[in-house]
């Protein structure tokens, strides 16, 4: 039994000093193997890089920190644009660390599926000028369809991607400027899935366009995933933001991008909805706005003065609009109502109702009907809008305890005239009553003639005027068969 334990003791004692023996002449070389392998991958690293979006990739210097933990410091990515004389490096992203959890033995052994395991990016900087670096994008979208194509692979590795302190920033030059940011980002793939998500994203515009007011947009509590083929993508957020003096509150959006379209969904549980399809091939678009006893100062911070009032109304309705081919078109109709107590300009709005329907395009509404009541009268437009040159022609009224008026209003261009019939209203009686308007320059030119009737006495007017800082007036008016001749000048600060 002695002898027997004395030989086991003796080959524990030989396989402890081979291994050792083993560990001083082998693993250096198992070391010295996986550098050799690390840099081979990044030089491979860079001819990809290279081919897929025509960037030069440098680093400041590579670390094999353990067996299975790799790091990469300083990398950034250069766009080089050569003349006859010189050639100019850009700087177009960078990244501070690069933290990579490898399997070096998948690596020595020639599989290179299961290298890698978990990738940390800290610090990723993104700086881009448009429409130079659309190229940029361009050439990653060719790369990747034809890479799709070549290999026929349908599943993803298994990978967890961690990014933290990442920025983008877009300089449209007379466009504006724009900048992102997301302070953390989580991606995993498994092979027939990829999922995100970030507990913000950060949005700041500057452009000419927004009147020289900022836009920021935050996107919180995002989340997005897609199949290994990325056919189908989805994304889910509570989107705010603010422009000047307006903020919106949390607004639950979603996403989805499939068969080269993107569809998109807000909803807020205060009954505004809206919906919007664009097709990435074709250009076209189409979305929809719905409304159901919608207040706007829900949603909507910062509105004050008249505005707040508006915004305090009740609104109901949905339109649609379409643009396709370079044409746009759009149809809808809305409503608003005012409840007890509101008012709006000084005006009590408790029980007015106001309603607009119709269609057009981008040259204007070819066919708009606006009706509204407010304390026992009813007003209405049906005609048409022309955008351009601020065209009208259509007939308006206004009733009230079973009387009407009605007129046909038509002009273009600042120059306007008001025809009404014959009818009567709260006790007057209107006969061949028109008024004109001239805006085309500086003052603002009227014109009024016809012959109103009240308590059986008749007023027959035929009158000129003009606006400018005050109101010059001259014409005449007949009242019980004799003509007068009026003239004069009003300097009040309001007509």
């Amino acid at each position: 039994m002695a002898r027997k334990s004395v030989k086991l003791a003796l080959a524990a004692a030989i396989a402890v000093t081979a291994a050792l023996i083993l560990a001083l002449f082998a693993v250096p070389r198992v070391r010295d193997l996986a550098d050799r392998r690390v840099e081979a991958a990044i030089d491979s690293l860079r001819e990809t890089v290279y081919s897929a979006s025509g960037l030069r990739l440098g680093y400041e210097y590579a670390a094999i920190v353990s067996t299975d933990h790799i790091t990469i410091h300083g990398i950034e990515l250069f766009r080089e644009d050569a003349d006859e004389n010189s050639v100019l490096r850009r700087k177009v992203a960078s990244v501070g660390d690069l933290s990579l959890e490898v399997d070096l033995w998948a690596a020595i052994a020639g599989n290179p599926a299961g290298f890698l395991k978990r990738i940390r990016i800290a610090s990723l900087k993104v700086d881009l000028i448009l429409p130079v670096d659309r190229s940029i994008y361009e050439k990653i979208s060719a790369y990747l369809a034809e890479q799709a194509k070549r290999s026929g692979a349908t599943e993803l590795p298994v990978l967890d991607i961690e990014v933290a302190d990442a920025s983008i920033a877009v300089d449209a030059g007379a466009e504006g400027s724009f900048t992102s940011s997301i302070p953390s980002l989580g991606i995993s793939t498994a092979p027939e899935r990829i999922e995100a998500a970030a507990s913000s994203l950060l949005l700041f515009a500057s452009a000419p366009s927004l009147a020289g007011k900022e836009l920021f947009l935050q996107a919180s509590a995002l989340k997005a995933s897609s199949d290994a083929s990325f056919a189908a993508i989805s994304l889910a957020a509570a989107l705010s933001g603010r422009y000047g003096e307006y903020a919106i509150a949390d607004l639950p959006l979603t996403a989805l991008v499939q068969d080269g379209a993107v569809e998109a969904n807000v909803r807020s549980g205060q009954g505004l909805s809206m919906a919007a399809r664009y097709d990435m091939a074709s250009g076209a678009f189409s979305g929809e706005l719905g409304l159901k006893e919608y207040r706007p100062d829900a949603d909507l911070r910062g509105l004050s003065g008249t505005l707040a009032e508006l915004g305090a109304l009740r609104y109901g309705g949905a339109v649609n609009i379409r643009y396709e081919s370079g044409r746009l078109g759009y149809e809808g109709a809305l409503t608003v109502a005012g409840a007890a107590g509101q008012n709006v300009a000084g005006v009590d709005v408790g029980s007015a109702t106001a309603q607009v329907s119709g269609s057009g395009d981008a040259a204007g509404l070819s066919a708009v009907k606006v009706s509204g009541k407010l304390g026992g009268y009813e007003a209405g437009y049906e005609g048409k809008l022309g955008y351009e040159g601020l065209s009208v022609e259509g007939a308006l009224r206004l009733a009230g305890g079973g009387q009407e008026l009605a007129g046909l209003l038509k002009g273009e261009k600042g120059i306007y005239r008001l025809a009404v019939a014959d009818g009567e209203l709260a006790g007057f009686k209107v006969k061949g009553l028109s008024a004109s308007a001239d805006a085309r320059g500086k003052v603002l030119a009227l014109g009024l003639e016809g012959t109103i009737i009240a308590a059986g006495e008749s007023l027959s007017v035929k009158a000129t005027g003009r606006y400018g800082k005050n109101l010059s007036f001259s014409g005449n008016v007949g009242y019980r068969g004799t003509t007068y001749g009026l003239e004069g000048t009003y300097d009040g600060e309001a007509v």
